[in-house]
């Protein structure tokens, strides 16, 4: 994996783990953290997720592996920011985000690309900190080298795990 995006990923890693407390307009912000597995969405196949939010605003970072896709090991690490609209458990969710791709064994022009992504979806912050999401991510893929393997792909994931306060 390039330097540079090790750096970034590590950059976003640290930042979601620092506790911070923000104001707005006399309340404070609820803060939280969420762990989940997530199935196609950004990583096409699947990714385990970190998640921060802080009020309505949030970001989240992954990682995904497969030895299937493209037929050799591919990596994934999809970045995102969120927002989520709604006062009660279920809420509508709103993202937009960057997943770089790594695959082994190809010629070095295919080896490293990236993906931008939306999300339209509907996120469920159940008891006991349960997390629920499903939504639809239209996927801009664009090799980076080859101005013929540019497509938009409709594309949707569904996630399950743990929100952690």
């Amino acid at each position: 994996m390039p330097r540079k995006l090790c750096l970034l990923i590590h950059f976003f890693i640290l930042l979601g783990l620092q506790k911070t407390v923000g104001q707005v307009k006399g309340n404070f912000l609820e803060q939280s953290q969420s762990l989940f597995i997530e199935f196609g969405g950004n990583s096409l196949l699947y990714s385990v997720n970190y998640e921060r939010m802080s009020g309505s605003r949030g970001f989240r970072v992954g990682y995904g592996y497969t030895k299937k896709f493209f037929e050799n090991p591919t990596f994934f690490v999809p970045g995102e920011f969120l927002i989520v609209r709604g006062k009660r458990n279920g809420k509508l969710e709103l993202g937009v985000g960057l997943t770089y791709v790594r695959v082994k064994n190809v010629p070095k022009t295919l080896k490293n690309e990236f993906y931008l992504f939306g999300r339209v979806g509907y996120r469920y912050d159940g008891p006991n900190g349960f997390l629920f999401k499903i939504g639809f991510t239209p996927l801009h893929f664009f090799a980076v080298h080859h101005e013929k393997l540019k497509l938009v792909l409709p594309y949707a994931g569904a996630s399950f795990g743990h929100v952690i306060n």
